[in-house]
C-alpha cells in the first residue's frame, strides 16, 4: 500500500525508491554482510519523504475525526473532545496498519486536566493507552516529559 500510496501521489519518488529497495539491502557488520529483507535502511535521508507520503491518506482520513492533529514523521499528535481523541485512537489502531503505521498504546500518553482524568480512563479503558494529569512540565513543547504528546484545551494525546 505504502510504495502505490508513493507512486500515485509522487511518481519520481516512487522511481527512485523502487530502484533503492527493490533487492535486499547489503549490511555490512564486522566483517559479515547481512541481507535486510523488510523496512528501509536506517539513516536514509529518502525514507522521511517516503513515510510521508504513503501515510497522507491515512492523516486526510483522520481530520474528519474532530480533532485537530499534527504529524512528524510517525510521530502523530492530536487534541480535542476526549470521545473525539478515542474516535480517532480507534482509526489509527483500525486503519494506520494499512498504511504501515502501527501504533503502540502502551508508548502513548493521553494527558488531561485533572478534572478530566476519571472520565478519561472510562473513556479509554479497554486500550493500553497511558493516561495522566496535565502538570506544568507536560506542555506540548516538553515531549521529553513523557514521550510523544499533543496538546489542545484540555487533553492531549499521541501514539
Amino acid at each position: 500500500m505504502a510504495l502505490w500510496n508513493i507512486n500515485n501521489f509522487c511518481p519520481t519518488l516512487s522511481a527512485v525508491l523502487t530502484n533503492t529497495y527493490r533487492e535486499d539491502i547489503q549490511l555490512f557488520i564486522d566483517g559479515e554482510t547481512l541481507f535486510s529483507q523488510e523496512g528501509t535502511t536506517q539513516g536514509d535521508p529518502l525514507v522521511v519523504a517516503m513515510y510521508a507520503v504513503a501515510i497522507s491518506p491515512l492523516i486526510r482520513h483522520l481530520e474528519n475525526e474532530g480533532v485537530k492533529q499534527v504529524w512528524f514523521a510517525d510521530d502523530a499528535t492530536a487534541g480535542g473532545e476526549l470521545s473525539d481523541l478515542r474516535t480517532w485512537w480507534d482509526c489509527i489502531v483500525d486503519l494506520g496498519p494499512e498504511y504501515g503505521y502501527h501504533p503502540n498504546a502502551s508508548k502513548t500518553w493521553l494527558i488531561v486536566k485533572e478534572s478530566k482524568l476519571e472520565e478519561a480512563s472510562a473513556i479509554f479503558r479497554e486500550t493500553r493507552v497511558n493516561r495522566r494529569e496535565e502538570t506544568p512540565r507536560s506542555s506540548p513543547r516538553d515531549t521529553s516529559v513523557c514521550g510523544k504528546l499533543c496538546a489542545t484545551e484540555g487533553s492531549w494525546m499521541g501514539p
